[in-house]
């Protein structure tokens, strides 16, 4: 009777499904897509589902919130593209967009949604390399170097104004004075809203002090 059972069993054994992985806690898995035309994850993939609820639901962020909804990337599915971002209001956004910031920045500041990545290598590892042309490292969006003031010499004595509330301005007193005198206390926040720690920082955010014009005459002594 024994073989009889075993041999019984046997084929309902082999019918059972082998161990599967279990998706973690509280996430979707992640889809590589399939050929089939239907609108679905299962046929568009992950990565073209969540590009078309972006585009349906027209909120930031919805394509970030699509993705970290699922499990990470499986290493034999596609990965996501290179966006070399937009730069363009993203600081309106209430979600981090990466097709805004662009790719390098948003892996680099971890602008990806809190706890989709433990670090920017997790971040780039999901998606293509950059580009060649890409830039190597990306500034936030507005962001850009300021423009250095004019150094500014004193006020003429006729200057009214200066004998006044004004007195003080690096108008009247000139660049040198202004970032130099004893009265300054740092870190100073200037007039535009700059914040200098030391003389030096004030005069470097100033163009170089102009060469007098008479500086190169030469002065001959009366015989």
């Amino acid at each position: 009777m024994k073989p009889i059972l075993f041999s019984t069993l046997l084929p309902l054994v082999l019918a059972l499904p082998g161990p599967q992985t279990q998706p973690a806690e509280g996430k979707l898995p992640w889809k590589k897509g399939s050929v089939c035309l239907a609108l679905t994850e299962d046929c568009m993939g992950t990565i073209g589902w969540c590009n078309l609820e972006a585009q349906r639901k027209k909120e930031f962020g919805a394509r970030e919130n699509c993705l970290a909804q699922r499990e990470r990337r499986p290493a034999d599915a596609p990965k996501l593209p290179w966006m070399k971002g937009t730069g363009y209001d993203c600081a309106y956004a209430l979600t981090p967009e990466e097709r805004c910031y662009g790719t390098a920045l948003f892996c680099r500041e971890g602008l990806y949604p809190q706890g989709q990545y433990t670090d920017e290598k997790e971040c780039l590892s999901d998606r293509e390399d950059a580009p060649a042309d890409a830039k190597k490292k990306q500034d936030l969006p507005g962001e850009k170097p300021k423009a250095k003031k004019p150094f500014l010499q004193p006020a003429p004595d006729s200057d009214t104004s200066c004998m006044t509330f004004d007195r003080g301005s690096e108008r009247c007193v000139g660049t040198k004075y202004y970032c130099t005198n004893d009265i300054m206390k740092f870190p100073y926040t200037d007039e535009d809203g700059s914040v200098y720690n030391s003389a030096a920082e004030c005069l470097g955010a100033r163009e170089p002090e102009p060469q007098s014009a008479d500086s190169d005459r030469i002065v001959f002594p009366d015989n």
